[in-house]
C-alpha cells in the first residue's frame, strides 16, 4: 500500500493559498492533474522521449511528439518550434504559447517533461525571451521571430506586467560608419537608435496573469461563449469594478446576447453549473467557520482519499478524524464534516475530475458533446 494522503500534506495547504482571483483557475489545473488521462498522456511523452533511438526517423519522432504535447491539457505550453513548423499560419496558437508559457514546475509529474520543453526553448532561443527569473531589462534576440527587443518583465503575485520595444532584426542595429554598424545590445544602443525613429518598430504594454497554477489548454475558441474584456487601468478603482459589475451583470441577466462563434452556426451551448460555492460564497458544506479555499482543500483530500487503497467502508471516518485533528491543530474549531458532505464532495470531486469537467471551471459553459 502507498503511503496515504495526509490533510496536513503540502498540497492542501497549497490549495488553501489560492486567492480569490485565481481560485478558478487554480482548482481547475488541480482536478486535471489527478485526471488518469492527462496522467497517461505525461507518461506516454516521458516513454516516447527516453526510448527514442537512431532508428525511429527524427521526422517521425517530432510529429509523434508534437502530437502528444498538444493533446497534453496540463502541459500549458507547447514548443514554438513545433508551433512554426507544424502551423505556420495558426497565429492563434503562437500566441498561446508565447502568451502562457509559466515558471511552475509541478513535482508530481515526472521532471523529464521541464526538460524536453527547456531542450525546445534553449535550442530555439526562447528560454530568455520567456525569462521568468529576472525582473531586469533585457535585450532579446529571437533568431526564429526575426525580432531585437528591449524588454522588462516584473514579475508579480497574479500578474506579470511586461514592457517592450521590439524591431525587425533586419535594422536593429546603428549605423557607426560608411563599412561598420553595430547590433542593438544594450539599452544605450537602444536610445541612440531611437533617436532617428527606427524602422518597423512596435511597442507592447501589457498584463498577463501569474497565477499559482497555470492554465489549462481548452477546446476550441469556436466554443469559447465569455469574450476576453480589455480595460483601461488609468481610471479610478470604483469606476472599473462599477463598469466589470455592469458588464458581468447585464451578460448574466441577458444570456440570449451572448453567443460562442460556434452559435453563428446554429449550435446551442449550455452555461455551467457552480461548483462548490455560489458568487455570493454559500455552500452546501455546514462548517461556516472555514474559508471556501479550506473546504475545496478538504474536497481534494476526500478525492485523493477515495482513490487509495484502502478500505472504502471505513474511508468516511478517517477522513473525518484527519480532517478534525487537521484543523484543531491548527486552532480551527469546527464540527466534523458529517456523511453528507463527504458524499456530496466525493461525488462532486470524481464527476469533475473523472469526466473532464474541470474546464468547465474555465470556459463557464458546459463540455459540449464533440
Amino acid at each position: 500500500m502507498n503511503k496515504l494522503p495526509s490533510r496536513s500534506d503540502e498540497i492542501y495547504k497549497e490549495i488553501e493559498s489560492f486567492e480569490d482571483y485565481e481560485l478558478s483557475q487554480c482548482v481547475a489545473y488541480e482536478m486535471a492533474i489527478r485526471n488518469e488521462d492527462n496522467l497517461k498522456v505525461i507518461d506516454d511523452i516521458v516513454d516516447l522521449y527516453l526510448n527514442n533511438n537512431e532508428k525511429l526517423n527524427e521526422k517521425i519522432y517530432n510529429n509523434r511528439l508534437f502530437s502528444l504535447i498538444k493533446i497534453s491539457e496540463i502541459i500549458p505550453f507547447i514548443s514554438i518550434e513545433h508551433l512554426l513548423h507544424y502551423h505556420e499560419q495558426d497565429e492563434e496558437r503562437l500566441s498561446y504559447f508565447l502568451n502562457n508559457f509559466n515558471c511552475y514546475r509541478d513535482k508530481r509529474i515526472n521532471k523529464i517533461i521541464y526538460k524536453i520543453i527547456e531542450k525546445d526553448c534553449i535550442e530555439h532561443n526562447t528560454e530568455t525571451y520567456h525569462n521568468c527569473k529576472t525582473n531586469n531589462v533585457a535585450i532579446i534576440e529571437d533568431d526564429l521571430l526575426d525580432t531585437n527587443t528591449l524588454q522588462k518583465k516584473l514579475i508579480r503575485n497574479g500578474y506579470i506586467l511586461e514592457t517592450s520595444i521590439t524591431e525587425s532584426a533586419e535594422h536593429a542595429y546603428i549605423i557607426l560608419d560608411d563599412e561598420n554598424s553595430k547590433k542593438l545590445e544594450n539599452e544605450e544602443d537602444w536610445k541612440e537608435y531611437m533617436k532617428y525613429g527606427g524602422e518597423h518598430i512596435f511597442a507592447t504594454h501589457k498584463i498577463t496573469e501569474n497565477f499559482k497554477r497555470p492554465k489549462l489548454k481548452t477546446f476550441s475558441n469556436m466554443f469559447k461563449k465569455y469574450p476576453t474584456l480589455g480595460i483601461n487601468l488609468s481610471k479610478p478603482l470604483n469606476e472599473l469594478i462599477a463598469y466589470i459589475t455592469h458588464i458581468k451583470k447585464d451578460l448574466e441577466e441577458n444570456q440570449d446576447i451572448l453567443k460562442a462563434p460556434i452559435e453563428l452556426l446554429g449550435e446551442e451551448i449550455q452555461k455551467a453549473d457552480n461548483l462548490v460555492c455560489n458568487e455570493k460564497g454559500k455552500c452546501f458544506d455546514s462548517r461556516k467557520i472555514l474559508s471556501k479555499q479550506q473546504k475545496i482543500a478538504d474536497m481534494f483530500y476526500v478525492y485523493d482519499m477515495v482513490k487509495a487503497d484502502i478500505n472504502q467502508r471505513k474511508i468516511h471516518n478517517i477522513v473525518k478524524n484527519e480532517i478534525y485533528n487537521y484543523y484543531a491543530d491548527n486552532e480551527i474549531y469546527t464540527k466534523a464534516m458529517d456523511r453528507a458532505t463527504f458524499t456530496k464532495y466525493k461525488e462532486l470531486a470524481t464527476d469533475y475530475i473523472d469526466n473532464n469537467r474541470y474546464q468547465e471551471l474555465v470556459t463557464g459553459i458546459s463540455i459540449p458533446n464533440l
